[in-house]
């Protein structure tokens, strides 16, 4: 396809930058950082955008960056802004999570930076693929995969298998481990002769055909002094320390919330009920199964309830504290109207998409609920995904429209 030399304006959801042809027409550009000029080759045409690839930074702008791991040049897209200094990134996370409430839910939100993960040695949960037998990472919207070796975001737990574990039988497995136990664990996703060589002697080696068999692959965490077992089916955070973050964070929020009923939706293992409900009856929502048990297990000991079912087919009952944590897709309406029916003083919510947020958010405030914060937390660095923390409280407009049933 044609070329075209453009300015890069800023980046926007989904790690891109963003240009414009001279008829205005949007062009969105991989590899690109703020205030660049490029060269690039157009991929895709569209009525309103277009996409293309970069092929060479002509001038680069302030906030671009040599990327720290070699297996980037090698083409390895587990971390899409490593050509984008951390610092910087931070702030256009910022900016990009302005500029998508305004545009997607017509809000003016102040976006306060909190805590950051460092840059490497973070992850915890690692989904990797096999070159021949070799483990390593796709490259960027491709199916083809880069032998890494070391990978620096990679915890030394999961590094030391990474540089020197092969795959047999099987194209992919998930890596996981716990600094709390020093645990390791390789969920190999295969049939029952699947396996992997060369790997550390501890490390705990099952298959999807164990895990259908029953097997449930515990690992344990422990996270703000509270216990975790966590499934290998189980849903639990990418880092083990963006889990500690990330309750501090809703502790926070909660911390001066009447009390009464505290509502855990999108529960998982019970990581924000367990740390953040302080004494508080609590009705966890899960859909996993898997998670679901490892939940009620979590609970045991609290006044605690595990539904396992989906939030939007779910009956809210009344609550002082909602605190929910989606999938990147977000509540939905659906769910927004769940936790509006459940009357919450406060509603902690937990947003890894900033579209969703934006949409989520704006379902809230128009049911008469109102922004008291809105933290970002740089939970995965050196690339474009945000985690944002919102709380807020039931505005008098909501009061008013509940009691009169309206």
């Amino acid at each position: 396809m044609d070329e075209a030399t453009l300015r890069i304006e800023r980046l926007v959801a989904g790690g891109d930058g963003l240009a414009r042809e001279e008829d205005g027409r949007v062009v969105f550009v991989s590899d690109a950082a703020p205030d660049d000029l490029v060269r690039v080759r157009f991929t895709a045409r569209k009525r309103d955008f277009a996409k293309a690839e970069l092929i060479e930074v002509l001038e680069p702008g302030p906030s671009r960056a040599d990327p720290p791991c070699p297996a980037v040049a090698r083409g390895c897209g587990g971390c899409g802004w490593q050509h984008v200094d951390p610092e910087a990134a931070l702030a256009h996370k910022v900016e990009l999570v302005i500029e998508t409430a305004r545009r997607i839910g017509h809000l003016d939100v102040d976006v306060v930076v909190g805590r950051s993960l460092p840059t490497d040695a973070f992850r915890t949960n690692l989904r990797v693929a096999a070159v021949g037998e070799r483990l390593g990472f796709r490259r960027r919207q491709s199916h083809e995969v880069v032998d890494v070796g070391h990978c620096m975001v990679a915890h030394p737990l999961l590094d030391e298998v990474m540089a020197s574990a092969t795959l047999v039988g099987a194209d992919e497995t998930t890596l996981r481990c716990s600094p709390s136990s020093g645990d390791r664990q390789a969920v190999v996703h295969g049939d029952a002769a699947s396996t992997i060589r060369s790997a550390p002697a501890d490390l705990r080696v099952v298959t999807d055909a164990d895990l259908d068999d029953g097997e449930r692959a515990v690992l344990v965490h422990e996270v703000a002094g509270s216990r975790f077992e966590v499934g290998a089916r189980s849903f639990f955070q990418t880092s083990h320390a963006g889990a500690e973050v990330l309750v501090a964070t809703v502790r926070a929020a909660v911390a001066d919330a009447p009390q009464g009923r505290f509502i855990d939706l999108y529960g998982g293992v019970g990581l924000f009920a367990a740390t953040c409900a302080d004494g508080r009856e609590i009705v966890l929502v899960e859909s996993s199964a898997s998670s679901a048990q490892d939940a009620a297990h979590n609970l045991e000991g609290r006044a605690a309830i595990v539904v396992e079912a989906q939030v939007e087919h779910w009956v809210a009952p009344a609550s002082a504290v909602v605190v929910a944590d989606p999938p990147r897709a977000g509540l939905r309406p659906k769910g927004v109207e769940r936790v509006v029916a459940s009357e919450a003083d406060r509603v902690v919510l937990i947003s890894c998409d900033a579209a969703a947020f934006a949409r989520d958010v704006s379902g809230l405030v128009e049911a008469g609920y109102e922004i008291v914060a809105c933290e970002l937390l740089d939970l995965f660095p050196y690339t474009h995904h945000v985690e944002i923390v919102t709380t807020l409280t039931r505005g008098q407009a909501a009061r008013s429209s509940l009691s009169s049933g309206q």
